[in-house]
């Protein structure tokens, strides 16, 4: 394994570095945030007051931790990430869109939950040329980050309808303002299987992340920032993001660098500077839009490298992975099929595979009877598609010095003190978690001081 990271693994680490919890160290763990507000019920402007007392106390805390895994890198000796230089130049900025829940159990004080919804930053290093835009994926606790990022598929919007309220921007970002920006510009009514098309989840999320001003830095949004600046000849910016960021961040490229009408065609960049690098990603939208993306001229287009990873503009992901084969028919059924192999005596672990694919489908088949199959954009499998040869890459729980370890057969043999130990079967919500978060870690063959203790084998 090299020692320091080529730049597609070093943007893969500022992608990770995004979330609340990705399982490698240095990240903080799932902040969830509670605040008193008093024996009355709360008013508007308390509440007001609190999400931005929770806003900034979750920035604080993603800020902090990125510094941290800098940190690491910048002082190792060659730098893990290719330069000692790399620096946050914008944000990290969480955005809170509302109270996780408001409580008031027995007469007691009401108290609101906050946790994440979205979050991003933009690295730079001035010795590589490069910037890079890292955007966060789902935070666990977030019902909005689920219910509507992630699941609201059975709604599409236009794109030139979404490009239209980006434009204009929208003065206040909640989640009744996002819904009122659709419905003003009757977006949804024009969505159609010959135009490009966007989830409404996706369009809530690149709406929230073009509209949030960093707090942190620059007191800007993002468009404002990049448009400020003037990179010298050569300088890249990138685009990155796992999971929901996945999906997230190739539509935020979109909308920075869409032919003739992308936010920042007036700026010192252009899509050829720039590449977009997701992991991870469920389906943004439908073909049309697939084509444009796949059809802009984004850089990077003769960079690439004869391991898997090593390609721009192609969401990469793990095969074992559900979420990014989400949500078009075709990618869907390939799951059940791998997962039957390791789970074949467990009727209780298939039926919730078959469940959560029928689930998947009944919602975006609603979208998908407005605009045409969800078409993913250009993709590539990190590993293999065929159900034997992939076997080995299905964890296992193992006992290690009296510890439980989920391992794969690969690291359980480099690992146990002998080869006889037969690794326990997981359920299957805990195999998906799995696949979905530190199997990247070793898919993308990142550095051992970059990855946790438990995975350092």
């Amino acid at each position: 394994m090299t020692l320091t990271c080529d730049p597609w693994q070093t943007t893969f680490f500022f992608n990770i570095r995004a979330n609340f919890k990705t399982g490698l160290d240095g990240d903080p763990p799932e902040v969830t945030l509670s605040l008193p507000l008093g024996k009355v019920v709360p008013s508007a402007s308390k509440l007001k007051d609190a999400n931005g007392t929770a806003t900034a106390a979750l920035t604080e805390a993603l800020r902090s931790a990125i510094d941290t895994a800098l940190s690491t890198s910048n002082t190792s000796a060659p730098p893990l990430l290719g330069s000692d230089d790399w620096k946050v130049v914008w944000g990290p900025q969480v955005y809170c869109v509302a109270p996780q829940a408001i409580s008031h159990p027995n007469g007691t004080e009401y108290t609101a939950t906050y946790n994440a919804t979205n979050a991003m930053y933009v690295v730079h290093s001035a010795r590589l040329k490069r910037y890079i835009i890292a955007v966060a994926g789902t935070d666990n606790p977030s019902l909005y980050d689920w219910l509507v990022e992630d699941f609201t598929t059975d709604k599409v919007i236009s794109w030139d309808g979404a490009l239209h309220v980006w434009r204009d921007g929208i003065t206040t970002v909640t989640a009744s303002a996002i819904e009122k920006a659709a419905s003003d510009a009757a977006i949804t009514a024009a969505a159609a299987p010959d135009i490009p098309c966007i989830s409404y989840g996706t369009f809530a999320g690149t709406t929230i992340l073009l509209n949030i001003i960093d707090t942190v830095i620059t007191k800007k949004t993002l468009v404002d920032f990049l448009k400020e600046l003037s990179p010298p000849a050569g300088t890249t910016l990138t685009f990155t993001g796992h999971s929901l960021g996945g999906a997230l961040a190739p539509t935020l490229a979109m909308a920075c660098f869409a032919p003739g009408t992308g936010l920042l065609m007036s700026s010192a960049w252009s899509s050829r500077d720039t590449m977009v690098y997701p992991t991870a990603g469920a389906t943004p939208g439908n073909k049309p839009f697939a084509d444009l993306f796949n059809g802009t001229g984004w850089g990077g287009a003769g960079d690439y490298g004869k391991q898997p990873w090593q390609v721009w503009n192609t969401v990469l992901y793990n095969s074992l992975d559900i979420v990014p084969h989400a949500w078009g028919d075709v990618m869907l059924r390939l799951i059940p099929d791998l997962y039957n192999l390791y789970y074949a005596q467990s009727l209780k672990d298939l039926a919730e595979v078959y469940g959560l694919i029928a689930i998947a489908r009944k919602i975006a088949e609603k979208g998908e009877a407005i605009a045409g199959a969800y078409t993913p954009i250009n993709n590539r499998p990190l590993n293999s598609t065929k159900k034997i040869v992939i076997l080995p890459e299905f964890f296992s729980e193992y006992t290690v010095g009296g510890a439980v370890r989920y391992l794969t057969l690969k690291q359980a043999l480099s690992t146990l003190p002998t080869s006889t130990e037969k690794g326990q079967k997981i359920p299957l919500t805990t195999q998906a978690a799995l696949q979905h978060t530190i199997a990247y870690g070793t898919l993308l063959n990142i550095p051992k001081k970059l990855l946790p203790g438990s995975q350092n084998n």
